[in-house]
């Protein structure tokens, strides 16, 4: 695994740390890459809903006439 220095606002660590307070996550790095994995997911769903309105929007066109 690499390593990757970050700097995060004090409000943005203080959530982080919250959540590890409160047992959500055990430290720091879980908390990160958990949030990377999620931004990435999120991401990549974004671009295939995209992709997928892209296709289907002109045939919807057709259909209704009106847009």
């Amino acid at each position: 695994m690499q390593s990757l220095q970050i700097r995060l606002t004090p409000e943005l660590l203080k959530r982080v740390d919250n959540m590890i307070k409160t047992g959500m996550y055990s430290n720091r790095n879980e908390a990160i890459r958990d949030a990377v994995r999620r931004l990435s997911l999120e991401y990549e769903t974004l671009g295939r809903t995209e992709i997928l309105r892209a296709k289907i929007a002109p045939k919807l066109r057709g259909k209704t006439g009106n847009r």
